[in-house]
């Protein structure tokens, strides 16, 4: 369903004495202002939607726009590393408690985050504009990889992971698919963020600092 269009019927109709057929009476409503949430679509046995790590409500969103203009922002959260899902979630639920709680945004800020159990947690998802570069929300999707990494890389289910969450949005045309552009958050903003180490390791990433016309 598309974010301005809303589902306004359905009627059913009797067939014969041996039962009944429904038949769906669809009808489409304009609404420019109108927003959506779009609730987690599972797409690989390593996505965890957010229903599953049990996400706290957004109180509000801003849909974006596909595909990205620019394309893709990698993060660090520059807090503890997670191995296995018990303890990535209560990561995931402390990064967004203090995305609302203490920076008083709508939502967690990343649209994806990533832990070194090799799954992809869901933050705002694809269809949603993130908080996590200032500036460069609109133009931008935002994944972090959950711990800090200075002078440790993540280990290798958490750098797949990423990169098979990028390649999914190129498949998908999320980013655009003729020419996308991929930078660590420092590249954008006044930050140290993805840390040393790993930002020299997304340096010999798919199409870091790709020039695009």
């Amino acid at each position: 369903m598309l974010p301005s269009e809303i589902f306004t019927g359905i009627s059913m109709k009797t067939t014969d004495a041996l039962g009944y057929t429904l038949r769906a009476e669809l009808f489409f409503v304009s609404e420019p202002e109108s927003q959506t949430f779009v609730k987690g679509q599972i797409w690989a046995e390593n996505f965890v939607p957010r229903a599953h790590w049990e996400a706290r409500l957004p109180l509000g969103i801003d849909n974006f726009h596909h595909p990205a203009g620019t394309g893709v922002i990698g993060h660090h959260t520059h807090w503890d590393r997670c191995y296995d899902m018990i303890d990535c979630i209560k990561e995931v639920k402390k990064v967004q408690d203090y995305h609302m709680d203490g920076n008083g945004w709508w939502d967690i800020g990343y649209n994806f985050l990533i832990g070194e159990d090799g799954r992809i947690y869901e933050g705002r998802g694809f269809h949603i504009q993130g908080a996590h570069c200032s500036g460069w929300n609109t133009q931008t999707l935002g994944f972090t990889i959950m711990g800090s990494f200075i002078s440790d890389l993540p280990n290798e289910r958490a750098l797949n992971a990423a990169k098979q969450l990028m390649a999914e949005m190129e498949k998908r045309n999320f980013i655009d698919e003729r020419c996308w552009s991929f930078f660590g958050h420092r590249d954008k903003g006044s930050t140290t963020c993805p840390g040393d180490r790993l930002y020299e390791e997304f340096k010999g990433w798919k199409n870091f600092h790709r020039e695009c016309y």
